[in-house]
């Protein structure tokens, strides 16, 4: 249980080292798709640590259940791979080269926008 001194919301970075090390954009992910929540403080985005808590209770649980385990921020949600993202609308997309071929990556400017970045 979180001590009362604990901080009751972690900016970015904290939440990238509660989770072990993950990537900054890891943890944009797990926002835009809202599996972690953010509380705007001023000009800056948070998250409260009682979310990230419950975000990794969740995954240990599913773990010792035996159940298929959430594969996270960098599992594709919709069945199809993280490179191909069809994603349509009046956002500017821009592209990254995988090796393989050019996709279209709307997520991260939608993201910033939301983020206020």
């Amino acid at each position: 249980m979180a001590e009362a001194t604990d901080p009751l919301l972690w900016d970015l970075p904290a939440v990238r080292h509660q989770l072990g090390g993950v990537s900054d954009s890891t943890v944009r992910r797990l926002i835009a798709r809202g599996e972690l929540p953010v509380a705007r403080v001023g000009g800056r985005v948070m998250v409260p640590s009682a979310a990230v808590r419950e975000f990794v209770a969740q995954r240990t649980r599913d773990a010792e259940n035996g159940g298929r385990m959430n594969q996270g921020a960098l599992a594709p949600t919709t069945g199809e791979s993280a490179c191909q993202n069809k994603h349509k609308g009046s956002l500017r997309n821009r592209t990254a080269n995988s090796g393989t071929r050019t996709t279209a990556m709307p997520a991260g400017d939608a993201l910033n926008a939301l983020l206020g970045l």
